[in-house]
Order: structure tokens, then sequence, then C-alpha cells
């Protein structure tokens, strides 16, 4: 809850958010990294959570 808080903060602010899923999309879209599903398949691997249709949407 308390990140969700932070988040909402941010935007009235009017700063840009961007989380893990974004960032990993910028990285392949600049060629930082080849694949995302594979880091994406680690992060929920490693406990993160991303609903299925948030999935299928990024990939």
């Amino acid at each position: 809850m308390e990140k969700l808080g932070r988040r909402k903060k941010a935007q009235e602010k009017g700063i840009k958010i961007t989380g893990t899923i974004g960032v990993l999309l910028k990285a392949k879209k600049r060629g930082i990294v080849k694949e995302v599903k594979p880091l994406i398949y680690e992060l929920i691997e490693k406990g993160n959570y991303y609903k299925e249709s948030f999935i299928k949407l990024v990939l």
C-alpha cells in the first residue's frame, strides 16, 4: 500500500512513472536487451505478481 501512495503522490506532482515492465520494454526498444519475455517470467518466479491480461498485453 505504501508504494501505491508514493506513486499517487508522484503522479499528482506531474512526475512520470515507469514500472519495471516499462523499463524492460524501453531497454528492448533501445537494443539493450534482446527479449523481455524471459526477464518477465524470471521476475514472476522471484515473487513479482502481474495480471495475466497485463502480461499478454505487453508480450
